[in-house]
């Protein structure tokens, strides 16, 4: 918004002054440019700790969320995700959506490399608003060559952990969407179970997710 402002005060400037703070807008933007691209290449890991009594034994999860891979996003760069993910040695691993930013087909050998996550119970994937703007199809055949379930709208209960990962499709910001997919996505889920929703966007937790059975969500989306 400030620099809309500035622009429209370039028109009522004197030339010389109207350089000077053309030069300090084209400066800021090339920050916030750089601070955003900074982000993206971050590599974030935080741990928490979780205890329900519906859960007796350690369960460890790895949250992977908004990758936003693209042609030009590093290999090794990836490599060095999957590494440190690996090496929390998760029981499972949820990638919670815009794993992909543009033309996955030509992300092939960044699908290579996601297919070495390793966990105990798997690795399960669900979508986020930028796999739909990458293109659906394409999308698709990512995650097939990644050898990574996705869970749309569906969840998979482990009777040894007694815990249910379901995984729901992004629905926007679209309230009746996200009832109806809520609805289908724990359909199969029982009181007794410790419930874990994985949703790109992290929105109506206890409006929605808690009534439907939700012990716990997993959302990327705000970064």
């Amino acid at each position: 918004l400030w620099l809309c402002y500035f622009a429209l005060r370039l028109f009522k400037m004197p030339a010389q002054r109207r350089l000077i703070h053309l030069g300090v807008i084209l400066f800021m933007t090339a920050c916030l440019v750089a601070a955003s691209m900074f982000e993206a290449d971050t590599i974030k890991l935080s741990e928490h700790h979780i205890h329900s009594p519906e859960v007796e034994k350690p369960v460890r999860i790895a949250l992977l969320a908004d990758l936003h891979l693209g042609a030009g996003s590093s290999i090794k760069r990836l490599q060095n995700i999957v590494g440190q993910v690996n090496a929390q040695e998760p029981d499972i691993i949820i990638l919670a959506g815009d794993t992909l930013d543009h033309r996955p087909d030509l992300l092939s050998e960044h699908a290579d490399v996601l297919s070495q996550l390793i966990a105990s119970h798997g690795v399960y994937a669900v979508l986020g608003n930028h796999e739909y703007g990458a293109g659906l199809p394409g999308s698709l055949e990512f995650f097939q060559q990644a050898g990574i379930p996705l869970l749309r709208n569906s969840s998979i209960y482990f009777e040894d952990l007694n815990v249910r990962v379901a995984g729901m499709d992004d629905a926007h910001a679209n309230w009746s969407m996200w009832q109806r997919y809520m609805a289908t996505t724990m359909a199969q889920a029982r009181q007794e179970e410790y419930v874990i929703l994985g949703a790109h966007r992290p929105r109506w937790f206890e409006e929605l997710a808690v009534p439907a059975g939700t012990d716990l969500m997993l959302s990327g989306h705000t970064h």
